[in-house]
């Protein structure tokens, strides 16, 4: 299963900017990989709380942020994306999963729920390297 991750901690800085570029790069990531496999990327957010106001607003834009908080799909550059608070029982092999500020286990239960082929983001945003173990066990490459 192919994995990437996207850091706020950048030469050793955790920024506001970095925080930012690591969602952006997230979401850049995310959809490159839904339009190469023709899918659709379902976004992970633990705390809803994280979109009204924070990184993914001051780097993606208040429509945006509105979009992902609703829970309809909305449809991104012919890319549907669909947000979730929980971990999903099992996700399809069209869909790109982005886990936004994910757990240690969340990261490691979201790989169980997609066996297989699943592509997945995850854009960590905290000074330590709590998903190391998951990075390292799911061959996770940083961008």
């Amino acid at each position: 299963m192919p994995c990437f991750v996207t850091h706020s901690v950048i030469n050793g800085e955790d920024t506001v900017q970095n925080r930012d570029l690591a969602v952006k790069k997230g979401l850049a990531m995310s959809h490159q990989l839904a339009k190469k496999i023709g899918g659709e990327i379902l976004v992970i957010v633990p705390n809803i709380q994280h979109l009204e106001n924070g990184h993914v607003l001051s780097a993606l834009g208040d429509a945006f942020a509105k979009q992902l908080k609703k829970t309809a799909p909305f449809d991104i550059q012919g890319i549907t994306i669909s947000r979730t608070s929980k971990i999903p029982s099992h996700v399809g092999a069209e869909t790109v999963v982005w886990m936004l500020w994910p757990s240690l286990v969340t990261a490691e239960s979201v790989s169980k729920a997609c066996q297989g082929t699943i592509n997945i983001v995850a854009t960590e945003w905290v000074p330590f390297d709590e998903l190391h173990r998951w990075r390292l066990d799911n061959k996770a490459k940083s961008f």
